[in-house]
């Protein structure tokens, strides 16, 4: 068993291409049991009405966040094909999202622009202000992650798991190979280039369990909280 995390993370998106495979940590099941070789505990993850709204507001988040992107003139090119596909999976994956937490209005507004070209800014702003509307609508609970215990054991554990499954491939990226459309980005720098939702959205979609555990994220919500924090606040 095993779980990823993806720089630019959705919902059900194993099947399509939509983020860069971060790490793959080893060793892990669907039960609560802790792993063989492993010192990270595992835990059980079970879809609810909850974990959807929750997957709902970060990806509203993560892709208002691409949009936003897409407007950097320095970006490379293959950034920017990169950033295209991950925003034609979200529209794509968006509606559904929408209906299951009973915003049809919403759904509607996004499934508009699947077909909508975004080479123009003007375009690219009125997308934005959609996705803002329902980020507002369809909020990330920053209180409840902020309530998380932050201890000496949290912290540790944060960095343990940076360390045993980040580091190799991400301290030191930058903002990513300009000759890749999907690549490994430093992760300091790009939680805290993100504002506090967007960079706890990342964490909560972009970190996925492997088939066995229908690819949902296999962290509870304290080891989430301590991750996020890490990235934003500690030293490395």
């Amino acid at each position: 068993m095993s779980f990823s995390v993806h720089t630019a993370p959705g919902a059900m998106r194993s099947c399509i291409a939509l983020g860069v495979a971060l790490l793959v940590l080893t060793g892990f099941t669907s039960t609560p049991a802790k792993a063989q070789n492993s010192k990270v505990p595992i835990v059980k993850v079970q879809t609810t009405k909850a974990q959807i709204r929750r997957q709902l507001a970060a990806e509203l988040r993560i892709v208002r966040a691409d949009v936003i992107r897409l407007n950097t003139r320095t970006l490379p090119s293959l950034h920017r094909k990169g950033l295209r596909q991950r925003i034609t999976g979200a529209l794509g994956v968006l509606p559904w999202l929408l209906r299951l937490n009973a915003d049809a209005p919403g759904a509607d507004a996004v499934r508009s622009w699947q077909q909508k070209p975004l080479d123009k800014a003007e375009n690219r702003t009125r997308l934005v202000a959609l996705l803002t509307r329902l980020t507002d609508a369809h909020r990330v609970d920053l209180a409840y992650f902020e309530s998380q215990p932050d201890t000496a054991a949290t912290r540790s554990e944060a960095r343990a798991i940076h360390k045993a499954y980040c580091a190799q491939c991400h301290d030191g990226a930058g903002t990513g190979d300009p000759g890749l459309s999907r690549p490994a980005r430093d992760l300091f720098t790009m939680m805290r280039a993100q504002d506090a939702g967007t960079s706890l959205a990342l964490l909560i979609n972009g970190i996925k369990g492997d088939a066995q555990m229908q690819f949902r994220n296999p962290l509870n919500d304290a080891r989430l909280a301590a991750l996020w924090r890490y990235y934003r606040s500690r030293p490395r």
